[in-house]
């Protein structure tokens, strides 16, 4: 199964997840899967406050099932 989810506050364009948050950018992040391997990665997309999994800010990473998201801080 493919996975391409693109995650942040601009109601009208690329997102399929519109979040309202005033620390995620426009175009915050996408989730998205290798369709050769079925791993699913998120990717940070140059936004401003950053993506964190577990607490670690993070560019690209391979999600696992507990894994926590965190957009715009690490708090």
């Amino acid at each position: 199964m493919k996975i391409n989810i693109t995650l942040g506050t601009r109601v009208s364009g690329p997102n399929t997840l519109v979040v309202a948050n005033q620390y995620t950018s426009g175009k915050h992040c996408r989730i998205y899967s290798d369709d050769a391997t079925n791993v699913v990665y998120i990717e940070d997309l140059n936004s401003l406050n950053g993506t964190y999994v577990n607490g670690q800010q993070v560019v690209r990473y391979m999600l696992s099932v507990d894994d926590e998201i965190l957009l715009g801080g690490s708090n």
